[in-house]
């Protein structure tokens, strides 16, 4: 509902007063008075969320994490394709973490590439300045 009304209706801090929460709470209510609440934008909104689980479903298929949809009177939700939801929650994250962990190695391989590749520059033109010099010295001393 924030991202709809937007984006500078967005809370600092989870935890708020009673105070600012009433502030923000009229606020949002104030930006939201302008946004459509039909049965059509209701309708547009679902299929947006239902568009992106999709896509959500489809990456996450991808790496081998399935999900089945399960339809309430209100919304769509989603549970893992057997009864015991934990194991999947625990592999959804070990697989997260290790694709975290691969992609940061990666990074690090990558800044390590990067600066071994600017200290090879770096040190074959100081090569080069120290090498033109000892060339013209020993020229010089035949």
């Amino acid at each position: 509902m924030l991202e709809e009304a937007g984006d500078n209706l967005q809370p600092e801090k989870v935890e708020l007063a009673a105070k600012p929460a009433v502030e923000l709470a009229r606020r949002i209510e104030q930006a939201l008075a302008n946004i459509p609440a039909d049965e059509e934008a209701w309708k547009r909104v679902q299929s947006g969320i239902q568009q992106q689980f999709s896509e959500l479903n489809n990456q996450l298929g991808m790496r081998g994490y399935h999900h089945k949809p399960r339809l309430s009177k209100k919304a769509s939700l989603r549970s893992p394709a057997n009864s015991t939801a934990e194991p999947h929650r625990d592999r959804f994250a070990q697989v997260l973490s290790d694709e975290m962990q691969s992609r940061d190695q990666m990074l690090n391989a990558r800044e390590r590439e990067v600066i071994e590749n600017h200290l090879i520059v770096k040190s074959l033109t100081e090569l080069q300045g120290l090498i033109v010099p000892a060339e013209d010295w020993c020229a010089h001393c035949q």
